[in-house]
């Protein structure tokens, strides 16, 4: 089973910040057994019903990979291929909602997952941040959009 390779239990606060405790050493644990050792709230999911704006829209971080989850407990840089998942998981869940989301809505997004977690996301070069901080990962979503979108547009004749 994939959760006896992972050593930590997960938990997502009401501020989507993980933290993590050790996980039982029997390889039988499962996630319902782990999920009782965090405290707080549940995770917090996108709903079904469109938000008002993207603005509020809440990243589903109990869906992501537990290795992405692992690094950002440890306040690491993620390989690109975890950031990668992670830009697929997010997009998934806003295109179930908005088809196409604005730029400045995927750019307040961005922010949000940079300054949840700051040494992970942002923008550095050496020790200065480069641009806003959050340009590149803002443009990994838009760019996710826009493929998604391709082939859905109407030729005009």
């Amino acid at each position: 089973m994939f959760y006896a390779f992972f050593t930590a239990s997960i938990c997502v606060d009401l501020c989507g910040k993980i933290s993590a405790s050790p996980a039982p050493p029997r390889a039988e644990s499962t996630r319902s057994q782990s999920s009782s050792q965090c405290t707080g709230t549940p995770p917090t999911t996108p709903t079904t019903s469109k938000p008002a704006s993207l603005l509020t829209f809440e990243v589903a971080w109990d869906k992501m990979p537990p290795a992405l989850l692992s690094t950002l407990v440890r306040n690491e840089r993620p390989t690109p291929a975890l950031r990668r998942e992670m830009v697929r998981l997010i997009s998934a869940d806003i295109y179930a909602v908005y088809s196409h989301p604005g730029r400045k809505q995927l750019r307040s997004l961005a922010e949000k997952i940079v300054n949840t977690y700051p040494s992970s996301f942002r923008d550095m070069a050496g020790d200065e941040v480069v641009g806003s901080g959050y340009d590149s990962l803002m443009l990994q979503l838009e760019s996710r959009h826009d493929n998604l979108n391709r082939g859905k547009h109407t030729v005009k004749q």
